[in-house]
Parts: C-alpha cells; sequence; structure tokens
C-alpha cells in the first residue's frame, strides 16, 4: 500500500510544483523564510478567494432571484441538477475509455506488479476526486454566498467573516461526500468494463438510461423524480441550512459508503495493463492541460482523434468557394467536443450581462467579456487555415471570399446568441431598445473583422510554416472595444436622445449604415493584409 500512495502523492504534488512556482515559493528550500512566505501565501490567496466568491455571489443572487422558489432550494437543485450530469457523462465516458490515467513509468512500475488491484484502483480515484471537486466547491460556495446574501438585506460584510467560512465550510463538507460518492460509481463503470480482457459495451446504457429516467421523471412525474434524487438533494439541503447538519451528513456518509463497496467490487479484477494501453496518450494530454498551453493541448487532441480513425467522408464535389464551406462544416462536426460549448456559454452569459439592467460597471466588464470571448472564438477559422500555410496560400480563391466563409459560420451562432440574450432578457421582463436586433449582427461582424485582422498583421511566412500562428492581443482587444462600441454603446445611447420617436428611429438606421459601412472597410482591410503576408 506504502509505494501506490507513494507514487501517486508525488504525481499530484508534481502537478502543483508549476502554480507553486507561480508564486515564487521553492518547496526544495527549507529556510524559515520560506515557511513565512508560504504561510503569507496561504491567508493572501485565501482572503483573495473569499473576495472573488464574495463578487461571484452578486451575479448569484441575481441569477436565484430569476427563480419564483426559495434561494436555498433553487441553490440545491442546481447543484444537483450539475453533479448528476456531470457524473452521468463522465460515467459514459468511462465506459468507453479508461477513466484510470497512467504514464509510462506507472505502467512499468505500478501495472506490471502484483499489487492489490483495489489499492491501486482507490488512489488513482482519489487522486482524480481530490483535483475535479475544486469546480464543485467553488459553485457551492458561490450559492451559500448568495443566498446568505438575500437572507440578509445588508449583504456580505467583513466584519461577519467567521460565519460566512463556516456556512462555507457546512456546504462544502456535504458537496465533498457527494462528489466523492459519485466518483466511486463512475470509477466503477470503467473498472468493470476493465475486468480482465472483455469489453463489456452494454455498461454505456447505465449512464443512458439514468438520463433518460431523470429526463422522462421531470416531464411526466416529478414526485417521483424528488424521491429518485432525495439521497443526493437531502445531505445537500443540509448544507444550505434547511434541515439538520448532521442529519445531511450522515446520509453523505452512509452513501460514500455505498459508493465505496461498490468501487471495491468492481476494481478487484482491474485489468491494469489494459488501462496503460488505452490512456498512454491521455497522461501527456493532462500534463499539457495542466500546464495551461491550450495551444499543444488541442493539436494533441486533434493527434489522437486522428489516429482513431474514422469512415472516409465522400467530397461532394462542390465548386470555387463552396469546397471551403464544405470544409468548414466537415471540420466543426469532425473536432466538436463537448468543452467547446464553454466559451460559445461564455458569450451567451456576457451577452446577456449587456442586456440585463444591470449597474454600469457591471455593464462595462460583461461588453469587454463578450469583446474578448467573441474574437477569440471567432478567429478560430483564420489562425486554423493560416495553421496549414502551405495549403492555404495555394488555394485559387480570392482573400475576402476565403475570409467571409471562415468567419460566416460562428459569426451566424454568435448573432443567434446575441438575439437569444435579447429574448431571455425580455423574457425577464427587461426589454432592451429594438434597434439592437439590428445591430448586433454588425458589431459582430466587427468584432470578427477586428481580430482577424490582429492576428493577420502579427503573420509571417516563417512563422507560419515553422507552425506558430499569432493570437488576438491586447491591441486587437482594445481596437475591439473601440470599435464594436459604436453599435453597441454609442448608437443606442443616442437614439435615446431625440423626443420624437421619427427622429430616434433615423438616427438608429444612420448608426446602422455607420456600422455597416465600418465593417466593408474592416473586410477589405483583413482582405489586403491576407495577401500581403510575407
Amino acid at each position: 500500500m506504502k509505494p501506490i500512495w507513494l507514487v501517486r502523492s508525488r504525481q499530484i504534488a508534481s502537478k502543483m510544483k508549476f502554480w507553486i512556482a507561480l508564486v515564487g515559493y521553492n518547496p526544495r528550500e527549507t529556510l524559515w523564510s520560506q515557511a513565512i512566505y508560504l504561510a503569507y501565501v496561504i491567508v493572501f490567496f485565501s482572503l483573495w478567494g473569499f473576495a472573488v466568491l464574495a463578487l461571484l455571489a452578486d451575479q448569484g443572487a441575481w441569477v436565484l432571484s430569476l427563480f419564483s422558489t426559495e434561494p436555498a432550494l433553487t441553490s440545491v437543485r442546481l447543484l444537483t441538477g450539475v453533479l448528476l450530469a456531470v457524473a452521468l457523462w463522465r460515467g459514459y465516458r468511462a465506459a468507453q475509455t479508461s477513466p484510470f490515467v497512467f504514464s509510462d513509468d506507472d505502467a512499468v512500475l505500478i501495472c506490471q506488479t502484483p499489487l492489490d488491484r483495489k489499492q491501486v484502483a482507490l488512489a488513482w480515484m482519489l487522486g482524480d476526486w481530490i483535483i475535479n471537486s475544486a469546480v464543485y466547491l467553488a459553485l457551492a460556495v458561490v450559492l451559500q454566498f448568495a443566498v446568505i446574501q438575500m437572507r440578509e438585506p445588508g449583504g456580505i460584510q467583513w466584519a461577519h467573516l467567521p460565519k460566512y467560512w463556516l456556512a462555507g465550510l457546512r456546504v462544502v463538507s456535504v458537496v465533498l461526500l457527494i462528489h466523492l460518492t459519485l466518483s466511486f460509481l463512475t470509477y466503477a463503470i470503467g473498472a468493470l468494463r476493465l475486468w480482465e480482457n472483455a469489453d463489456r459495451p452494454i455498461l454505456r446504457l447505465i449512464p443512458v438510461g439514468f438520463a433518460a429516467l431523470f429526463l422522462s421523471l421531470a416531464v411526466v412525474n416529478r414526485s417521483g423524480l424528488a424521491l429518485l434524487i432525495w439521497p443526493v438533494e437531502y445531505p445537500l439541503r443540509a448544507g444550505f441550512g434547511d434541515v439538520s447538519w448532521l442529519a445531511g451528513i450522515g446520509v453523505a456518509l452512509l452513501l460514500a459508503s455505498g459508493g465505496l463497496a461498490v468501487f471495491y467490487y468492481s476494481s478487484s479484477r482491474l485489468n491494469l495493463s489494459r488501462a496503460a494501453q488505452e490512456s498512454h496518450s491521455r497522461w501527456a494530454f493532462q500534463q499539457v492541460s495542466w500546464l495551461g498551453d491550450t495551444r499543444l493541448s488541442q493539436q494533441m487532441k486533434l493527434h489522437a482523434r486522428l489516429r482513431s480513425g474514422h469512415l472516409p467522408t465522400p467530397i461532394p464535389g462542390r465548386i470555387g468557394i463552396w469546397a471551403v464551406v464544405w470544409k468548414e462544416r466537415v471540420t466543426t462536426f469532425r473536432i466538436f467536443d463537448i468543452f467547446a460549448v464553454l466559451p460559445w456559454l461564455g458569450i451567451l452569459a456576457a451577452s446577456l450581462g449587456m442586456m440585463l439592467p444591470l449597474d454600469w460597471g457591471a455593464q462595462l466588464w460583461a461588453f469587454i467579456l463578450w469583446v474578448l470571448l467573441a474574437g477569440q472564438q471567432l478567429s478560430k477559422p483564420v489562425r486554423s487555415d493560416l495553421g496549414h500555410w502551405v495549403i492555404t496560400r495555394q488555394l485559387p480563391f480570392q482573400a475576402g471570399d476565403l475570409l467571409a466563409v471562415e468567419i460566416g459560420g460562428p459569426a451566424s451562432l454568435t448573432i443567434v446568441l446575441g438575439w437569444l440574450a435579447y429574448g431571455i432578457s425580455a423574457w425577464a421582463g427587461h426589454t432592451p431598445q429594438t434597434i439592437l436586433l439590428a445591430l448586433i449582427p454588425a458589431a459582430v461582424l466587427a468584432i470578427a473583422l477586428v481580430a482577424a485582422y490582429d492576428v493577420l498583421r502579427q503573420c509571417r511566412s516563417s512563422h507560419l510554416l515553422a507552425g506558430y500562428v499569432p493570437e488576438m492581443g491586447f491591441g486587437g482587444l482594445l481596437i475591439g472595444v473601440v470599435i464594436t462600441s459604436i453599435p453597441l454603446v454609442w448608437v443606442p445611447l443616442l437614439t435615446r436622445l431625440p423626443a420624437q420617436p421619427w427622429l430616434s428611429y433615423l438616427m438608429g438606421m444612420l448608426g446602422w449604415g455607420i456600422s455597416l459601412v465600418v465593417v466593408y472597410a474592416l473586410w477589405r482591410l483583413c482582405a489586403a493584409r491576407f495577401r500581403d503576408i510575407e
């Protein structure tokens, strides 16, 4: 047992070294100054984390206010939904490929030795659980602070800091155990699939079946759904103070014990050699992702998918620029990943922040965040084609047409998200100005072209041939904020000034026309820069 935990603990510690080095702490030095500095870092980031979570609690309180139920009950249901949805997804993935990820050294030192399979599986599962639980704990604390803020008119105050810490620890203790139980069950599915040399594709039906059951009960019989999720919901209610904490923690401990028993039985005949073979490339991908190198991690993920193989796609024989349209469609569906949806959700959230009647500071930050996220997402197709510069520069298409096709798909999605945010805001009773429906497409096209130009102006043929493609920088963000403020800020403000409706309409149409002229000028500028890449 000791050798297993020695190897696993050092792996977890090695993951933390990069982030510890960022704050200037050297764990190899044993001086008193380093110990004092570590204590200072812990205190500083604890207070900083509290401040960030308290700031997010303001937005969380606004979200909870949209529901008619009591804030604590709404928070419990949101957490329950997130925990169960992610657990079902991870269970389905575990039924496809090994959830236990081993390095090359582990494959020799651990997987080829006669160690207890149950202990190896437990060590690897707990190591992943500790890291993965951070997101759920942060969400739980934000919702807890939001509930306290809604119950107390004065809001969160620094004088009540111990009270908030205790409330946060209460909900954290419960969420940790619930997440541990779900992790036991999802890893048990993966361990059952890796029993000896047999593959069991029928295990994929377990999470699919539970997902179908939850959805059908949510539509047909909500009382049955409440009874089914009671073991998860009751401890969370205890964490938010609705019921006794001791009773809730007792139920959570009972669930964790049952999950541990299922996990121990499932991992008794675990084939570690199969797990090491299936997770060989994923270990390297995790190391790169942990360091924050998104570009390299995306390349590794794409290469892994290409190695797995796909059925050949018949070329439809499109003529001219339509061949590029077909290529963009195939690329979108072939490299689709569930995590690729997250930036688009961020764009939707930022769009909502601009549409809803928040204070001007919150709307300003939402606007800047929208420009940043939209610029990054809309410039991805351009950067992808620049990454294959040897092929792209030989295509017999006009630069302007090529840029329009590359930007058209993600720009259309961004426009739809903007209109969706408009509809959600109107549904919540805060209808923005109608002229925004026409100005949103102009703003989206403007930021797409600004981001593309900022990428193109940094490009050099020698860098592109070496595989280096620049990203949108601070200059592109600043110019994007200035230009997109014309349709999204100045035009709506100016249309509010005239007392006559016809004059407001005229000014809105004039601003819309100016925005389209700016978009056309940016398109021609990007096309010229694309042709002039040296």
